[in-house]
């Protein structure tokens, strides 16, 4: 078996597992899904954040195990750093208190075909309390994954800078008198619109989060690979609203912190405006853009967890 470098954690309270640079401890681990059976002996009888038991569910894409052993560094006594490591990590308060955490739930990170990272939060730890005379104390962690997917560990982003055309009006001068610009008038304001493109090289959807900067009157940013859109009926004369769609739901907050979701159009796509796999061609419009408003869409390449 081949022992890749993965860690778990953000920040200041992480684990590095099979990474040789380690002084104090080196821990030797392997990550894998969990079988039905395994839970069990866990005692993990309930579903976490679930109101049922349900064992027949609890395979495969819902839960990651990483077991392992701890080595000894510079000293017979680093194993219990190791193992100490591990506790903090694995600590549902701790990790719940991060600012890196949502809700308990950490990055696991590693590196196949580019950097990946998994959303868990690890459930429960067995490992020993004292080492005693063994030098290379076993541990097995559960870890309860949130979404069924694996995405990049760095987003790509797409801007789409409105180009606009200024607003021309009714022109009276002393000499010539009123005069009616070529192509008709707009009074009051620009108009115009943006358009690029944002590459999903996963094999499965990404949830995007999207930023419409002012000024917009009822902005309007549409992804014409799949014809769906997300448009305000608002006037966003300043400051951004910004739209964060998952696997959970989706939500809409100005910058002032106001939910603008009621501001949402009929029409409008929630659940599924996803980053499809592939080039995703998108244009942002609107009934006015004001010089330096604009939109930006991010997301994470994105892949299935067979």
């Amino acid at each position: 078996m081949i022992y890749d470098i993965f860690t778990l954690g953000e920040s200041d309270n992480y684990v590095s597992f099979n990474d040789e640079s380690q002084t104090d401890y080196y821990i030797r681990a392997s990550r894998r899904q969990a079988s039905n059976r395994e839970i069990r002996q866990f005692d993990s009888n309930v579903p976490d954040e679930m109101g049922v038991v349900d064992y027949q569910t609890l395979v495969g894409r819902s839960y990651y195990i990483i077991e392992g052993k701890i080595y000894p560094g510079n000293g017979l006594e680093t194993p219990y750093k190791g193992m100490a490591t591990l506790r903090k990590v694995c600590n549902p308060k701790i990790a719940q208190d991060s600012a890196y955490s949502d809700g308990g739930y950490i990055n696991l990170k590693w590196t196949e075909d580019g950097a990946k990272q998994l959303r868990v939060k690890p459930l429960y730890v067995d490992i020993p309390e004292t080492v005693k005379k063994a030098n290379t104390p076993s541990f097995k962690i559960l870890c309860k994954v949130r979404y069924p997917f694996i995405e990049a560990q760095t987003a790509t982003s797409l801007t789409l800078t409105s180009i606009t055309t200024a607003g021309t009006g009714i022109e009276i001068t002393e000499t010539t008198g009123l005069v009616i610009p070529v192509g008709g008038v707009v009074i009051g304001a620009d108009t115009g619109g943006a358009s690029g493109s944002l590459t999903n090289n996963g094999d499965y959807k990404a949830y995007p989060v999207i930023t419409f900067t002012g000024p917009l009157n009822i902005p309007k940013l549409t992804n014409t690979t799949t014809g769906k859109y997300i448009e305000f009926n608002y006037n966003l004369t300043s400051g951004t609203i910004t739209v964060t769609i998952d696997y959970d739901g989706v939500t809409a907050v100005g910058s002032t912190g106001t939910n603008l979701l009621q501001y949402l159009t009929a029409g409008s796509s929630l659940d599924d405006f996803a980053v499809e796999v592939g080039t995703n061609a998108y244009t942002l419009t609107a009934t006015t853009l004001g010089s330096g408003s604009s939109c930006q869409i991010s997301a994470r390449d994105t892949f299935p967890l067979s």
